[in-house]
């Protein structure tokens, strides 16, 4: 009987073929780089800071403690019986105390959410192999985990906190974009940057101590904890109804001042940090190459912050990226030169900050020209040879960091190729391209295109952008009316901008917004016939009906629209003073007014374009583009009404935008 076949398991614990082309360059240790004096003063003085400060906190309470006690002490030999006085003193000075000590007693708030993948040594054994070499070459531990995520980062980091790192249990986590975006060479340096931060010893140690107390303060200093909630609750049971908001502020205020005290000495130690391991990354891949590492490293970050705003909105869409990392990449290389230029123009013009736990890149490029390193790595073939199936990790990274993100919060979401969105990330900018040479660069949501034929001949791209403007000014005089007549209602007469001098009174401020109301009204008319021409253009296009229908539906409920944004401006003007609503009767009832017209502007609008047919998903409209009606509170009104106004403007827009491009396309198609 024949031999069973051996299952071939493309993950599986033998090494790839070029295993030893890329392990090559690895083969000795580096001369570990002096340490700096600077280096050294940097630690010292981080040491003495964040020893002194907990120590002087402590201290400062103890002393409050006991002059209070003192105090009422003092006051009760003078006086021989309990007084009022007495009383106040104590309880006020418990107060305090209580104040004071809560920092070192509260329960922290819920950590932001993070997804690494722990990778198994059998399942990448050349990366594995390529870290250990890396590691021998730098001086430092091995880790005892390799995780992998979404972020354009690397990092290093204890295990399990202070105890790891005195067993040197210690985890290199890297970014999937970065290994998608850099060589092996690149790679290389990025590792060796957080491998030397392992090399550092009883730095890495101290560093650690160091972040710790700075989060610990940066919390205390602005988070809100439960402490804080449960005592803002009962403050009306107290003598005098701020006296609870005013010890919360007071703590953080003298918080606040050991903070910057300690951050400003620690972030001097931690820059010596990231220019002694930068050193590290000089001698592994090479100074030649690290200037241009750095501006990519920018860039990267450039197009993470682009890639999870597209994913934001892709996520109102119930749609998802199904690999986040190739969508960062995929943004990189889509960057358009002049946005690049600005990214590098930002990192040359870029200082150091006394608050900076990071040098600057442009002074970090600086201290490593001084250095005499060719490197030890040369290889330039991509990074992501050192995975094993690296599409499928980075996929299951991004589904990890969906799961940790939204934590049980999205509907049925679905997942979409990325090929798929850069296709019509493609199309969108065709199509706006489109828009703008058909249109022209000026046009107001207020105008409509897709109405009835007006039976005018149109106008020139002049007589469009004028119409425009006018249409612009009446409705931003509307809103400043609007915002002032709200401030005047609740009570916030200084607030009132743009009514004159001295202030009008309510009634006269309507009158004017009548006034602009009909302004406003005549200007989108006379839009209507500078647009004529247009509007024949886009409603002829040969684009799909449901795009048509959907852009023809949205403007149609524009003027509700219109309403709901106008509220949403007189809620705003208002929202900085909600925390005094408690003790401000008018305050408190003109801003519940304004959330529940809010609230019923919002079901007009949703109203209008109920069972309207999305124009590129197979749903309705509102499924996706409006968001549910919340309740009447102030604060999810208010953030409903901006992201329903703002997602119908952006869908319209798009639908737009493809009617122009079906509109060109069918004049320059023969016959």
């Amino acid at each position: 009987m024949a031999a069973p076949r051996k299952r071939v398991d493309p993950e599986g614990d033998s090494l790839p073929p070029d295993a030893s082309a890329i392990l090559a360059g690895l083969g000795g240790p580096i001369a570990r780089p002096p340490v700096r004096p600077l280096y050294r003063v940097g630690l010292a003085l981080a040491a003495l800071a964040m020893i002194a400060l907990p120590l002087l906190y402590v201290g400062l309470i103890a002393a409050v403690g006991v002059g209070i006690w003192l105090a009422a002490d003092a006051m009760l030999r003078s006086w021989a019986h309990p007084t009022p006085g007495i009383v106040i003193v104590s309880v006020l000075g418990g107060v305090v105390v209580l104040f004071l000590v809560k920092p070192l007693l509260a329960r922290p708030g819920r950590a932001a959410a993070r997804a690494p993948l722990a990778l198994r040594r059998d399942r990448q054994p050349l990366l594995f192999a390529f870290v250990d070499r890396l590691c021998a070459v730098v001086g430092s531990p091995s880790p005892s985990r390799i995780d992998v995520d979404t972020e354009a980062n690397a990092s290093a980091s204890p295990r399990r906190g202070l105890v790891s790192l005195l067993r040197r249990d210690l985890v290199l986590t890297i970014g999937l974009p970065l290994a998608g975006a850099f060589d092996v060479r690149s790679l290389a340096g990025v590792l060796a940057h957080e491998l030397g931060h392992f090399a550092q010893g009883a730095g890495m140690g101290l560093t650690y101590v160091v972040r710790s107390i700075n989060v610990w303060f940066a919390r205390v200093c602005y988070e809100r904890d439960r402490w804080d909630e449960r005592l803002l609750a009962v403050q009306q049971w107290l003598p005098h109804v701020g006296i609870v908001r005013v010890c919360i502020e007071g703590s953080r205020a003298l918080l606040r001042a050991f903070m910057y005290a300690g951050h400003a000495v620690s972030c001097f130690a931690l820059r010596q940090m990231e220019y002694d391991a930068d050193r590290y990354d000089a001698l592994v891949a090479g100074r030649a190459g690290f200037e241009d590492k750095m501006r990519r490293l920018d860039e990267l970050a450039a197009a993470s912050h682009l890639a999870w705003n597209e994913l934001g909105a892709l996520y109102r869409e119930g749609r998802l990226a199904d690999d986040v990392p190739a969508l960062i990449l995929a943004r990189q290389a889509a960057l358009p030169p002049e946005a690049r230029a600005e990214i590098r123009k930002a990192g040359n013009a870029e200082r150091t900050a006394l608050f900076d736990t990071h040098p600057s890149a442009r002074d970090r490029i600086a201290a490593v020209r001084e250095l005499a390193a060719a490197g030890l790595v040369r290889d330039r073939r991509p990074a992501r040879a050192l995975f094993a199936g690296f599409e499928a990790l980075s996929r299951e990274a991004t589904r990890r960091v969906y799961q940790a993100r939204l934590a049980g919060e999205a509907g049925p979401i679905r997942l979409v190729p990325v090929k798929t969105l850069v296709e019509d990330a493609a199309t969108d900018d065709l199509a706006h391209a489109a828009l703008e040479r058909i249109v022209g660069a000026s046009l107001h949501p207020s105008i409509t295109l897709l109405g009835d034929d007006s039976g005018g001949a149109g106008g020139a791209a002049e007589d469009r952008a004028k119409a425009a403007k006018e249409v612009a000014d009446a409705f931003d005089k509307i809103v400043v009316l609007a915002r002032a007549y709200s401030c005047m209602k609740a009570g916030r007469w200084h607030l009132a901008k743009g009514v004159g001098s001295p202030p009008a009174l309510p009634a006269d401020v309507r009158a004017r917004i009548r006034v602009e109301n009909e302004r406003f009204r005549v200007a989108r008319e006379r839009a209507r016939g500078a647009y004529a021409d247009v509007s024949r253009k886009l409603v002829s296009a040969p684009a799909p009906g449901r795009v048509l229908a959907a852009a023809r539906a949205i403007e149609g409920a524009w003027p509700l629209v219109e309403k709901l944004t106008v509220l949403a401006h007189g809620l705003d003007e208002l929202a900085p003073f909600a925390h005094e609503a408690g003790e401000d009767g008018q305050l408190a009832g003109h801003i519940a007014t304004m959330a529940g017209r809010i609230r019923k502007a919002h079901e007009e609008v949703a109203a209008a374009l109920s069972g309207v047919p999305h124009p590129f998903l197979d749903e309705p409209l509102g499924t996706h583009a409006i968001e549910p009606t919340p309740f009447a509170e102030p604060g999810p009104a208010l953030e409903a009404a901006r992201a329903t106004v703002e997602s119908l403007a952006t869908l319209r827009l798009r639908a737009l935008g493809r009617l122009a491009l079906a509109a060109e396309r069918a004049t320059t198609q023969p016959g």
